[in-house]
């Protein structure tokens, strides 16, 4: 909707060569030199007025943005700024999936340029404006619906399984380190890390795969502790206490790796195995 104090504009007639022109688009014929408030639809056509500039909302983030009389639409008065135009399903391409070319391009792009995210221009941007503090008071007080729930969930596993998303250092309340280059959750993995560099196969080792586990009818995502680099052999590193507390679960998960991986348990710092697995690879 337009604010109200801009729905009708202010304009003044010095002279006028077609006063019947006027009178029939206003109902009635205007003085030279007088205020009048006319609505912006009837100065579509006028010429000296269509390019005049009226200030309007934006109806879905209420910003003030400003547009010429001759660019609106006199039979739609929903109106929308630049950056809502193209917004979810107004946007030609919402739900619709990239052709082949278009990701060869935009990985190309991404490649040439480097994510724009991470340019220090747009950091700048970004702390300037604060956007998150905008949304945080935008979404105050109010309450996710199931929907939207249901939505971030198959979102968040479908982003899991494509890749595009990894278990990260805010990865629940599980805390993730590092060692020489390497994620590690636990003293167990740092040992293995540890024993691997020692027998010189530290280079060979890699975190774990994905692998999909379903329980109670609902999908879960298990990332295996550690991979040989190249090859299917996985590794999972526990604690006799942690493997015998979740005993279930683990088993779960040991059956649908063994589906598509070579999988071996390492329990308790016990490494005998270590050198036999390692001993074909360099």
């Amino acid at each position: 909707m337009y604010l109200k104090e801009f729905e009708n504009v202010e304009i003044i007639l010095k002279h006028y060569s077609q006063p019947s022109r006027w009178e029939k688009t206003l109902g009635f014929k205007p003085e030279l030199n007088k205020i009048y408030w006319i609505h912006w639809s009837l100065l579509k056509t006028k010429k000296d007025y269509r390019r005049r500039f009226i200030k309007i909302k934006c109806d879905d983030c209420n910003d003030i943005i400003e547009r010429r009389i001759r660019d609106l639409d006199p039979n739609n008065y929903h109106h929308l700024c630049n950056k809502c135009m193209n917004k979810g399903e107004r946007n030609g391409m919402y739900g619709k999936e990239n052709s082949e070319k278009q990701k060869l391009a935009h990985h190309e792009w991404i490649e040439k340029n480097g994510n724009p995210f991470t340019w220090e221009s747009s950091i700048k941007k970004i702390k300037e404006k604060n956007v998150w503090l905008k949304v945080a008071e935008k979404n105050r007080g109010k309450k996710r619906t199931q929907e939207t729930k249901n939505l971030m969930s198959s979102s968040a596993i479908k982003a899991f399984k494509e890749g595009r998303r990894i278990p990260t250092k805010s990865w629940g309340k599980i805390k993730i380190r590092q060692y020489n280059g390497i994620d590690y959750q636990s003293k167990y993995e740092l040992n293995f890390l540890k024993f691997l560099e020692l027998i010189n196969k530290f280079h060979l080792i890699e975190r774990g795969p994905r692998i999909s586990y379903y329980l109670n009818d609902i999908e879960h995502n298990y990332y295996v502790d550690y991979k040989i680099k190249n090859t299917d052999i996985v590794f999972e590193i526990k604690s006799t206490y942690y493997w015998e507390k979740y005993l279930k679960l683990n088993e779960i998960k040991k059956i649908e790796s063994e589906k598509n991986y070579q999988y071996y348990l390492i329990i308790d710092n016990k490494f005998e195995i270590i050198n036999e697995i390692f001993k074909n690879y360099e």
